[in-house]
């Protein structure tokens, strides 16, 4: 019998990994063993088997041709690339779900390598690993598994090597010529067993007939629309039921909402997507006891790209002490008639879904429209107006309120890598995006503040004062209506009455500021990258402490920062701008103001693209333009007028107007035709521009009956 052959490639970061797994194999035989250069001349080689140590590739794609090839090929595919490979080849389902340092592991009869060769559990290394998470490199040894949910597809999933404690996790497993390995080390630090294991698999693997590659279809209960109620254990109990899962299946265009009621825990999940590519995914997390809801307009392409798969929604409980009382309302094809139910476009606004329930009323009979918005909702799946409503409604980032659990575990993460006593420098370097100003005006705070010998913690009040002397920041609380004087002076009297927190010497960051800049990255800030002064702000109002407190005495809510930072939104009006502190002009700041007043003092719920452009008329450049096409402003204002008079939602006691999905989506294009012009801020013309260029809404369509188009306006930004 001939000898088997092997081609190896890896551009995984572990220097010469292909070297000492090539070693490994000729070991004691005379195995032809190649290391190719790169991936496409491992991927079109003839070997019997393709040795793969792959680093993380993203959105990286295969040819048609090279998944066709690759499934008909022998492969051995090692974490963490593992996960990539496997989404190049659409009938594998296993991935690397779970990770540890280290762990005992079983080897277990299977078709592959026959009876089990050795008792016991075995290690993967030949020494323990103890280097806690956060300080992993990429050279770190540690062991990827599959999770348990894999064991569903045996026997066509061959189970060779599974976790000593969770023996429905697999470390190595195969699917026809495919297997996954997934411990991540240099193969000089695998111990002797897992080294004797990855020659008899790599071997027999060589020897084995190359099988067609094809799915495994796992039959599973359907979840019917309905109500269900269900208890879940808290997640520290041992062999608890902590979670849920619900299977669904789609055969038309339909709108999926479910809808979680609990009370007990206060850290929960649901998270809904399909299949292996995680189509519609979607996640919600609370810590509060909020109903949770998640609605997702599944249409054609979808379900095909689904093919045999399931949709699967997971209801979890995180929260370590108390047990969840659950009551899941899962809502799908709800519409009364038989006709299909039409899918939403994916960037689907309350514009677009508000301009279908007017066309639907006639346009101009305001008393059909409650009846004309509920057959809307409907016709697209919903069993009412407000659902319908929710789902294309702007929502802000899952942890940017008071929650928690998740700043909780950012604040542990730094600890481990840096110790308890970690400086500003240090969680600046683990957040890593950091803009180049922030970074200056926070290590300046804290430099100054450790020079100081009366407080020894860098509070959140002392990032608060930092950020004023941040232009970007100190813009936004501007923008809010902070008194920026006054803030200073409450600040520096409320640091003058504390006393020492720490022993002196020993500087301490702050809880509160680790949860600011965790919070920070949940807060996309409009045209600017990383974590911002403007965002960090933000992201300290959703920490419960003394700056807080100062700044929501000053009338400031975090609402009304996120309202600037991420659509450009000031709730006050303000002259004039350090050079750099925002991206839009001063013109378009008091367009935005001025449709944020106009929508607060008229009740509404909603800052529209209607109201903004009703307060870009008032602009003498966009004048300019509607005249030098013979446009009709008073006529088109009376339009605009009408259309929201009789269309607009009331917002409910004590609730601030909100901008919609369409006006963050204005105000993002309208940035960048800006810098598509060089220019660092967008005007108001830049703005009437990307109105031009929505579709399928009132806006576009009164703007079109008026003559004005991109073109014109573009003619006229230059």
């Amino acid at each position: 019998m001939r000898e088997p052959t092997f081609t190896i490639f890896s551009d995984a970061n572990i220097p010469r990994w292909a070297e000492g797994f090539a070693e490994l194999l000729r070991h004691g035989s005379t195995t032809e063993v190649d290391i190719a250069d790169s991936l496409d001349e491992a991927l079109d080689g003839d070997a019997d088997v393709l040795i793969l140590n792959l680093r993380r590739r993203g959105d990286e794609k295969l040819s048609a041709e090279r998944v066709a090839s690759l499934g008909k090929r022998r492969v051995i595919a090692m974490a963490p690339g593992v996960d990539w490979l496997c989404a190049q080849l659409d009938e594998i389902e296993f991935r690397a779900s779970n990770v540890m340092e280290h762990m005992g592991m079983l080897v277990v009869d299977s078709d592959l390598l026959g009876k089990r060769w050795v008792e016991g559990p075995i290690r993967p290394f030949e020494e323990i690993q103890d280097a806690p998470s956060a300080e992993w490199t990429p050279q770190t040894p540690i062991v990827y598994f599959c999770s348990g949910n894999v064991a569903e597809y045996r026997p066509e999933v061959d189970y060779i090597l599974v976790a000593e404690h969770f023996e429905e996790c697999a470390v190595v497993m195969r699917h026809a010529n495919f297997v996954f390995a997934g411990v991540r080390a240099h193969p000089d630090k695998w111990s002797e067993q897992y080294r004797a294991l990855m020659a008899r698999v790599a071997v027999a693997l060589a020897r084995r007939p190359v099988e067609e590659l094809k799915p495994v279809i796992v039959e599973r209960q359907i979840h019917p629309p309905g109500t269900v109620r269900f208890d879940l254990e808290p997640i520290a109990a041992k062999d608890a039921f902590t979670r849920r899962v619900f299977y669904f299946r789609f055969e038309r265009p339909t709108a999926f909402a479910a809808t979680l009621e609990h009370t007990g825990s206060n850290a929960m999940m649901l998270m809904f997507s399909g299949g292996k590519k995680h189509l519609h995914a979607t996640r919600v997390d609370t810590e509060d006891g909020e109903t949770m809801t998640i609605a997702a307009n599944i249409g054609d392409g979808a379900i095909q790209a689904l093919a045999y798969r399931y949709w699967s929604l997971v209801v979890q409980n995180f929260d370590h002490e108390n047990p969840c009382s659950a009551k899941l309302t899962v809502r799908y094809d709800v519409a009364e008639s038989e006709e299909s139910i039409l899918a939403l476009p994916g960037n689907a606004s309350f514009e677009y879904i508000n301009g279908l329930a007017w066309t639907r009323s006639g346009s101009n009979d305001a008393i059909d429209l409650d009846a004309a918005r509920l057959a809307t909702a409907r016709q697209h799946g919903f069993e009412n107006w407000r659902n319908l409503e929710a789902h294309v409604a702007w929502k802000p980032g899952f942890d940017m309120r008071g929650g928690t659990v998740g700043a909780d575990g950012f604040h542990a993460r730094v600890k481990a890598r840096y110790g308890a006593t970690f400086t500003m420098q240090q969680l600046i370097e683990f957040a890593e995006d950091f803009t180049d100003d922030l970074r200056d005006t926070v290590t300046g705070a804290w430099t100054g503040h450790s020079a100081r010998d009366d407080l020894a913690t860098f509070s959140g009040e002392h990032l608060l004062l930092a950020l004023l002397d941040n232009t970007i920041a100190v813009h936004a609380m501007k923008c809010v209506g902070v008194d920026v004087d006054v803030l200073r002076s409450e600040l520096n009297e409320l640091l003058d009455t504390r006393t020492a927190e720490g022993p002196v010497g020993d500087r301490v960051v702050s809880r509160t500021v680790c949860g600011a800049v965790y919070r920070a990255n949940f807060i996309g800030a409009l045209g600017r990258e990383g974590t911002n002064a403007a965002n960090l702000l933000a992201g300290l109002l959703g920490e419960s402490c003394a700056a807080t407190n100062l700044l929501n005495g000053l009338g400031v809510r975090q609402r009304d920062v996120v309202n600037y930072v991420t659509h450009g939104i000031p709730s006050v009006a303000v002259e004039g701008q350090e050079p750099g502190a925002s991206v839009l002009d001063e013109a378009l700041e008091d367009s935005t103001n001025a449709a944020f007043v106009q929508a607060r003092e008229d009740g509404l719920r909603y800052v529209s693209v209607e109201l903004l452009l009703l307060a870009l008329l008032a602009d003498p450049h966009v004048d300019d333009v509607l005249g030098s096409v013979a446009a009709r402003k008073d006529e088109l204002r009376q339009e605009l007028d009408t259309f929201t008079d009789a269309t607009s939602v009331v917002a409910g006691d004590d609730e601030v107007p909100q901008p919609t999905r369409m006006f963050n989506r204005i105000m993002q294009m309208a940035l960048a035709k800006a810098r598509s012009c060089d220019r660092d801020r967008a005007n108001t013309l830049d703005a009437l521009w990307a109105l031009c260029g929505e579709r399928d809404v009132p806006v576009a369509d009164y703007l079109e009956r008026h003559r004005v188009s991109r073109a014109d306006v573009a003619a006229r930004i230059g």
